[in-house]
């Protein structure tokens, strides 16, 4: 599966270096979500497109979702909340 994070706003692309999400990702057969982890990106909105399955093209989009900054000094009890609460893991 192909995949990228776009910037809500301007609709581009976010590296995968720092975006965390693999241009490329193996799915496991039975599986219904795809893992990730967000890398060093500015706070703000984005979704995530889907542009291959399994050599077929397509244009799927996720809904928007925002990623928001945690203050510097947050414990990891706090940022463990925080994601949660937001719906993520950590």
């Amino acid at each position: 599966m192909e995949t990228a994070l776009l910037d809500d706003g301007t609709n581009k692309a976010i590296e995968p270096s720092t975006s965390g999400l693999a241009m490329e990702n193996k799915i496991e057969p039975n599986s219904k979500s795809l893992d990730w982890k967000v890398g060093v990106v500015w706070p703000g909105k984005y979704y995530i497109k889907v542009s291959n399955i399994n050599g077929v093209k397509l244009e799927n989009y996720s809904k928007s979702f925002t990623i928001s900054k945690i203050p510097k000094g947050t414990s990891a009890d706090e940022r463990e909340k925080i994601c949660k609460e937001s719906d993520g893991s950590f």
